[in-house]
């Protein structure tokens, strides 16, 4: 919550840019640079909250875990719902794939957390 405001992340995907994931492709290197210049940037306007610290990996496949963290202990998001991106271009299994935002991923806090699939 910020102040007496629910906060409810209608849009949030479970990302996997792992290696693994991604298409050995030679345009993706300025995508990555543009990417990490946007993400540097990030920054929740009323301080600390929600501020990616530089060792915050992005390169990586994301577990509901992660997202628990980042979602409900990171940012102050009450309820969130998780949807697959498919982009198949640059992405193996897409940027946010099917199996890890299984139909829909409903996150409340607190007190649960749970996955709908």
């Amino acid at each position: 919550m910020i102040g007496d405001v629910f906060i409810f992340d209608n849009v949030c995907h479970v990302y996997d840019f792992s290696s693994q994931n991604t298409l050995d492709l030679p345009e993706l290197e300025s995508y990555w640079e543009n990417f990490r210049k946007k993400t540097a940037r990030t920054k929740w306007p009323t301080g600390d909250i929600g501020k990616f610290t530089p060792q915050f990996d992005w390169m990586r496949k994301f577990s509901l875990d992660d997202m628990y963290e980042l979602m409900f202990e990171v940012l102050p998001v009450d309820m969130a719902m998780s949807h697959a991106v498919p982009v198949f271009d640059w992405f193996k299994d897409g940027t946010a794939p099917v199996k890890s935002n299984s139909g829909c991923c409903v996150c409340i806090t607190p007190p649960c957390f749970a996955t709908i699939s």
